[in-house]
Parts: C-alpha cells; sequence; structure tokens
C-alpha cells in the first residue's frame, strides 16, 4: 500500500499549481484591449474631438463675429480692451476684445486658422477637465468625463461660431482654476478664474465648486471655505469691475436679455437633463432615436474606454490617496452641473444647448466617477449611449424662433448654424458679384435680406470686412434715413431667391417706400420716397404717395403740401362721377374707369368712397399694384371704421408677403365686422395661417426644413 501511495504525491502537486494559476487569473481581470497610458488614453479622446468638430474649419465668420473683428481691425490692444463694446450688453473684455484682437492678428482675420485656435481651446479645456477628473476620481473617470464633453453636442455652436470664444475661454479657464485650486496653487488659481469671468459670466460659481472638490470626507467645511478665499476674491473683483462699469454706462448690462421669470429656475434645471441626455426633439414630432447613428469618432473613446483599467475599491484614486467617497464626489458632479446651469435661468426665454457647456463638465464629473469602478464593456455601453442621443439632438431639423422657456428645442443650435452659415456664404459670394468694389464713403442698404443668416448687423461691419475698407457703411433698407444717404454714393442691393440685384431704378426706390408703408414704416417709406424723387422717379405718383404716407404719421401739414404738389384736392365727396365710372368698371372698361376716378380724385381727395373703389380696381390691375397699395391705405386713413377696407388691406399685404402687419389688418376686419366677418370662410383661414407664422408658429417651425406653405384655403 505505501508504494500505491508514493506515485500519487507528485500528482497532487501539478493541481495545486494549476488551482494557484487559476486563482491568481480570476484575481486579475481580462482586459479587452491592453491597458496604454494616460496621456494617450487622452489623446484618442482629444482625437476624437477633432474628428468630430472639423467641419468648423470650414465654417465662414458669422454675425456677431464681424462686429468684434472690427472692433479691434486698426486697433492697438490697449485701444481695443478700452473702446465700448460693439454690442453693449456685457463685460467680456477677454472673451471678446482680447481674444478677437490676438486670434484676428493670429489668424490673419480669415475664418479658417480663426475656428483652428478656437478648437485648440476646446482641446486645452478637455484636457484640463481629463487632469481634474483625473486627479480626484483617477485615471477611467478622467477618460470617460473628457469623452462625454468631447462629444456632446452643447460644443457645437461655440465651435461653430467664433464668438462662441466667450463660451469656450471662460469654461477653459474655470476648469483651469479649479485643477490649480485642488493642487494647491490658490493664487494662480484665482487669476485664472478672474481671465474666465472677464470672458463670460456663467461660471461665477467656480469658488463653491472648489470648496465640493476640495473638500476631504469628514472635513470641517470651514476649512475648505477659507482655502478657497482667492476664489472669492477674485470673483469680488469681478463684481466690482462689472458694477462699475455698468454705473458708468448708466444702465444694467445685459439689458434686453436678462430678465427674470417665475419659470427660470426649474426650466433651466429640465433643460439641463434634457441637454445632458441630447434629448431635443422637433415640435410636433418624436426625436428620431432609430434612424440617427451615433458618430463614428465615439470608435475612438470607446477604445480609450476599454483600455483604461478599472480603479481598485470605490472610486478611489489610483495615482494618490483617497480624499472622499465616490458618494462625495457623486454630489460634487452634481452640484456643479446644478450651479453651472443656474445663470440659464436669467435668459431662459432663448435658452439654448451650448448654455450648458460649464454646467456638462459637472455631469461628466459625475459620470466619470460613477463608471470608474465599472466593467470596461459597461463603461463604453454609457459612452456610446450618451453620444447617440448627443447625435440625435445635433441632427434635429429645427430650432425655436420665438422666446419660450419650454421649448423642445434650443434656440440657437447646430441646425440654426447648418442653415445660416451656407447662406451667409452665397450671400457674400453674390454681393462681390453684383459689386466687385465700392467706392470709398459709399452706403449699401439691403432690402428682403433674411435676418436669421447674420449677414447685416450694426453699421455694417461684415461689409468693412469683406472689402476691406473702413470709410463703407451698410444697413437694412428699413435703416434708410436722408443722412445716412448723403454721406456718400448710395448703393440698394435687394436679396431675391437667393441672390442679389442692385436696385438703381428710381421707381424700384418709390416702390420700395410705399411697400415700407404697408409694413407699418410711413417715416420710412416717406424718406425713401423723397429720395426717390432726387433720384429721378416720376414726381407726380411719388408726391401723392409722400401725402398718403404723412397722413399715416399725422402729419396734416406735410400731407396737404404733398397733395397741393400732387394736384389732388382736399376737398370730400361725393364724387358725382363715381357711380358712371362703375359703370365702366362692370362693362369690363376698367382702364377708363381708373382713368375716371383718377380725374375725380383730383377734385375730391377726402372722399373715402372713391379712393375704396379705385383701390377695388387697381387690384385687378398687376401694373397698378402701386397705386392699389397707396389706395388701401389711404381707405383705413379716411374710413377707419370700415371693415371693408381693411380686408382690401390685408389681402394686398398677403399678397406682397407683408405677413405681419397682414395679420394685424385681418384682426381688425374681424374685430370691427363682428358675425358677418367671422363667417368670413377665407378671411378666417388667412388669419389662422397668419397666426402660424408668427415666430414660434406651426408654417414658421415648419419653414426652417424649407416645407413649409402658406395655404390660405386649409
Amino acid at each position: 500500500m505505501s508504494a500505491a501511495r508514493r506515485p500519487a504525491r507528485p500528482a497532487a502537486a501539478p493541481q495545486r499549481v494549476r488551482r494557484r494559476d487559476a486563482s491568481s487569473r480570476a484575481q486579475k481581470p481580462r482586459a479587452a484591449l491592453p491597458a496604454i497610458p494616460a496621456p494617450a488614453a487622452l489623446g484618442l479622446v482629444l482625437l476624437a474631438a477633432v474628428a468630430l468638430h472639423q467641419w468648423v474649419l470650414r465654417a465662414p465668420f458669422f454675425a456677431d463675429d464681424y462686429l468684434f473683428l472690427d472692433q479691434v481691425r486698426h486697433r492697438s490692444l490697449p485701444a481695443a480692451l478700452v473702446s465700448p463694446d460693439p454690442i453693449g450688453n456685457f463685460f467680456r473684455p477677454v472673451g471678446r476684445q482680447a481674444w478677437f484682437w490676438l486670434a484676428g492678428r493670429v489668424s490673419g482675420q480669415s475664418p479658417g486658422p480663426f475656428h483652428a485656435l478656437d478648437l485648440g481651446v476646446f482641446l486645452a479645456a478637455l484636457a484640463l477637465l481629463f487632469a481634474l477628473v483625473r486627479r480626484v476620481a483617477g485615471v477611467r473617470a478622467g477618460v470617460v468625463a473628457a469623452a462625454f464633453v468631447a462629444l456632446h453636442s452643447a460644443a457645437d455652436v461655440p465651435l461653430g461660431w467664433c464668438a462662441g470664444s466667450q463660451d469656450l475661454l471662460a469654461v477653459t479657464g474655470a476648469l483651469g482654476a479649479l485643477l490649480l485650486h485642488v493642487t494647491g496653487r490658490r493664487i494662480a488659481a484665482a487669476a485664472c478664474l478672474l481671465l474666465a469671468l472677464l470672458s463670460k459670466e456663467s461660471v461665477f460659481a467656480v469658488p463653491g465648486i472648489a470648496i465640493l472638490l476640495d473638500r476631504c470626507d469628514g472635513e470641517p467645511w470651514r476649512a475648505p471655505a477659507v482655502r478657497a478665499w482667492p476664489l472669492f476674491a477674485a470673483t469680488g473683483v469681478w463684481a466690482v469691475a462689472l458694477g462699475w462699469i455698468a454705473a458708468s454706462r448708466h444702465h444694467a448690462l445685459g439689458g434686453g436679455i436678462v430678465s427674470a421669470s417665475p419659470a427660470g429656475i426649474p426650466a433651466a434645471l429640465a433643460h439641463l437633463v434634457q441637454t445632458a441626455a441630447g434629448a431635443e426633439w422637433r415640435t410636433g414630432a418624436v426625436s428620431r432615436v432609430w434612424t440617427t447613428a451615433p458618430p463614428w469618432p465615439v470608435v475612438l473613446t470607446v477604445l480609450a474606454v476599454l483600455a483604461t483599467p478599472a480603479l481598485p475599491g470605490h472610486g478611489a484614486r489610483a495615482d494618490a490617496p483617497a480624499a472622499r467617497s465616490r458618494r462625495g464626489l457623486l454630489l460634487a458632479g452634481g452640484a456643479w452641473a446644478v450651479l453651472g446651469a443656474l445663470p440659464v435661468a436669467a435668459v431662459i426665454a432663448m435658452w439654448s444647448g451650448y448654455y450648458y457647456l460649464f454646467a456638462m463638465c459637472g455631469v461628466a464629473l459625475a459620470l466619470g466617477v460613477w463608471c470608474a469602478d465599472r466593467s470596461r464593456i459597461a463603461t463604453a455601453a454609457v459612452v456610446v449611449l450618451l453620444a447617440w442621443g448627443s447625435q440625435i439632438g445635433r441632427t434635429v431639423d429645427e430650432f425655436q424662433t420665438s422666446p419660450n422657456a419650454w421649448s423642445t428645442t434650443s434656440h440657437v443650435n447646430r441646425f440654426y448654424l447648418d442653415r445660416a452659415l451656407p447662406q451667409l456664404t452665397r450671400t457674400i459670394d453674390a454681393l462681390k458679384r453684383v459689386r466687385p468694389t465700392l467706392p470709398r464713403n459709399a452706403t449699401v442698404f439691403f432690402g428682403s435680406l433674411p435676418q436669421f443668416a447674420g449677414f447685416q448687423a450694426g453699421d455694417g461691419p461684415l461689409v468693412r470686412w469683406a472689402y476691406r475698407d473702413s470709410s463703407l457703411r451698410s444697413y437694412f433698407i428699413s435703416g434708410f434715413s436722408k443722412a445716412r444717404a448723403a454721406r456718400g454714393p448710395v448703393v440698394i442691393l435687394v436679396a431675391d431667391a437667393g441672390s442679389l440685384h442692385e436696385s438703381d431704378n428710381p421707381e424700384d426706390l418709390m416702390a420700395i417706400g410705399i411697400s415700407s408703408a404697408l409694413t407699418d414704416h410711413p417715416e420710412l417709406g416717406r424718406d425713401l420716397l423723397r429720395y426717390s424723387i432726387e433720384q429721378g422717379a416720376t414726381k407726380r405718383l411719388a408726391t401723392y404717395a409722400i401725402g398718403v404716407v404723412s397722413w399715416m404719421c399725422a402729419d396734416t401739414t406735410g400731407a396737404a403740401a404733398a397733395f397741393a404738389d400732387a394736384a389732388v384736392a382736399l376737398a370730400p365727396g361725393p364724387a358725382p362721377g363715381l357711380p358712371a365710372a362703375r359703370a365702366l368698371a362692370a362693362a369690363g372698361d376698367t382702364l377708363n374707369a381708373i382713368g375716371a376716378m383718377l380725374g375725380m380724385l383730383s377734385r375730391h381727395g377726402l372722399d373715402p368712397e372713391l379712393h375704396a373703389a379705385l383701390a377695388e380696381l387697381c387690384l385687378t390691375q398687376p401694373s397698378e399694384r402701386a397705386m392699389a397699395s397707396l389706395e388701401c391705405l389711404a381707405s383705413t386713413i379716411l374710413a377707419p371704421r370700415d371693415p371693408m377696407a381693411w380686408r382690401r388691406l390685408a389681402f394686398l399685404q398677403l399678397e406682397t408677403r407683408h405677413f405681419n402687419t397682414a395679420g394685424r389688418s385681418l384682426e381688425r376686419y374681424v374685430e370691427l365686422g363682428g358675425p358677418a366677418a367671422r363667417d368670413d370662410i377665407e378671411a378666417m383661414r388667412a388669419l389662422k395661417a397668419m397666426r402660424e407664422l408668427a415666430p414660434g408658429g406651426r408654417i414658421t417651425q415648419e419653414a426652417l426644413r424649407g416645407r413649409a406653405v402658406i395655404d390660405l384655403t386649409r
């Protein structure tokens, strides 16, 4: 028996070795990919950000960009900093004057290099976020946090719009301040925060966030609050400077933009959750969850996550002693997100997802901490799902066109830029085709130019940029005045079907003047009509038009003088030949009927029935559109209680696509016409359409996608 037992002992040893090997394999997680150094993981995330946002390198300048470029073009940096802000709504000298001065010189005021600099600032923000979250929660948490922000749609607008440098610099400065603070360099952190606040005030909550990140578990709150005194001091310096600037300008900064609303804070927090998930959808439609694929750069971030080892324990740092619990860090991330979202409450009626870029960094911290000790596959799945949500929000084909605190889409988003930027580029190209050069001191007036394209702002910084001529000025045609026209050569350009054409015919100027009166801008119309006479327009018709619009301006003296010049006697009716003229019209002799009424008009200019009859006939003749407009206006002036006068005017305004004033005229018709007007099917359908054409209405929202048709029969 002893001989039988001896061979069995050697055989048992390999089994114990195999069990130890199996035990060691069980203790060592099986990696999907070999672990890579933290800088390499960050590099993959940054590469993903560049791949996702490289489209911005082809984007032109837009809207406010031209104002800021114009302000710094011929100034030194000190002169730019002390010059009045071109918008005047906020105090952001670093994000506006200083950055546009520096980036403008580095880029040669060319959009591509300028966007490249902004993209570099964004990459710096990602690197700082990674470093900050890595320090408090480990490498895995840092990679997830940076990946979340790198792929998030909240970065689209600040990157695609050069003026978004204000947001990018503020967020980057705030992250730098937080990282410097938690590493003990608190004076440097305060300086960094001051620069961030002077870029954009949305990061004012940094001192409170710093306390949350700097406090160790069990430590009294007073200790981290005392350590944060330099950050509070920097915020105080900024607040004093802000108050001094506001007092020196004798108005509150943010006027017309910042407003208090009971819905402010609840709506801001609701949109925080919505923005984090990318849950935007257009009016009356469900988000296209199953038809939108995640962007391909997600692959790079997934590789970075899969190649990053999980942390030992519950969220403890792998490269430094644990300072706080996983629960404490989750609360800190949530508080950061809420504090970062609170400034949006002040502008909630015009909220946009990019307002939450700093708040998304707080969400990123909480997300990174939650994922820090999860499996690689689970963490990668979370990154993919959130990137997918952002891509859905990024591809929504609508933006909100009216103030609305609870809208389901942003007021400015990626679709807003995708729609406006090509239009802007085409308009600049059309401008240079129509007018390769402009004479010095020229003033350009634009008509029918879409405001959303951001082409015209202020007194023409885009035109000065396009021609590199500081003597040029430009305005919408609604900004026409005799003083502006007198400063030099005048060029009037009208947009039509995506192109521009120069309107140098005096008769066109007269038509624009009459059209201005139809849109309730009689003073503008009067200036244009007078200018058209100086340029050679038909004097009698233009003078008669001046008389009508002077009536609208309550300028009875000017109206009487204009009518006298036009040989129109301001005598009351009834005009004795009106029945005979109507008989001619009934017999089909419309032109002779119009001629007869015009003859009577010279003797009975105050007869409302004559003006009404003449308006009816002129509306049937396309060649008499100018006279029809004047007679419709005259009818409402002389007989303001006549519902049919307002109905005629409303449908003329509809025909000429003056929808806002058409809606008001229809409402006046319904008010005066009572039950008969409410039974007017055609008018009620038109009124319904006008209401849906108002900002935020169904037709306006559908028009953003090029699918709206103004149908008065529905």
